[in-house]
């Protein structure tokens, strides 16, 4: 069958990422296969995913985020600003996104304030499936409202799973989401370098 032929594939330092991915990762998301990959950290992942071209689409910027959202996601998104401050103004506009922080603080999550956000402009939405700051799980209702109205608007949705792994049954393709990351290092029990 297809899972034991997979265990025959060989194995080396080209593919493991790929094979760890499918074979532990994708099993706890729920995932495709062929999906997940293994990357060294969050901080990792948010530059990977700033980089790419698809968040650029007919020159949307903007990125909506909460206040909540764990130190490598918004320093990720200043850090992509920061590496143009030099630039012409012209060049500054057409690259550098537009972050919106929905203010959350020390209040339960409420999808409103994101969904509000959410218009013709926006490229991404990154937010914690649980909170590291309030430790509150994002229940799957909202964060599938959110992907609905995202992606009517032709905008990617990134949720930050790394405090859900272990605590909660993550089921990516019910949710909806784009992109799911995380990291095995807490409640995953795994040792550091464990992002996903």
């Amino acid at each position: 069958d297809e899972d034991n032929q997979e265990k025959k594939r060989p194995v080396g330092w080209w593919n493991l990422p790929e094979v760890i991915g499918d074979r532990f990762i994708a099993r706890l998301l729920k995932a495709p296969k062929s999906s997940c990959i293994m990357l060294p950290n969050v901080t990792t992942i948010m530059q990977q995913l700033l980089s790419c071209r698809e968040l650029n689409p007919s020159g949307r910027r903007k990125v909506i985020t909460t206040d909540g959202e764990f130190s490598a996601v918004i320093q990720s998104l200043y850090a992509f600003n920061q590496q143009f401050e030099n630039y012409p103004p012209e060049i500054k506009s057409a690259v550098q996104l537009d972050i919106a922080i929905a203010e959350m603080g020390k209040n339960d999550f409420d999808p409103e304030k994101i969904l509000a956000e959410i218009d013709d402009q926006t490229t991404l939405v990154v937010l914690s499936h649980v909170g590291f700051l309030r430790g509150e799980l994002v229940q799957d209702e909202a964060i599938q409202r959110i992907v609905e109205k995202a992606h009517a608007h032709g905008a990617i949705v990134a949720i930050d799973g790394y405090h859900a792994i272990g605590s909660h049954q993550t089921d990516v393709q019910k949710l909806g989401v784009d992109i799911y990351f995380g990291g095995l290092l807490k409640e995953g029990c795994g040792s550091s370098g464990n992002g996903f």
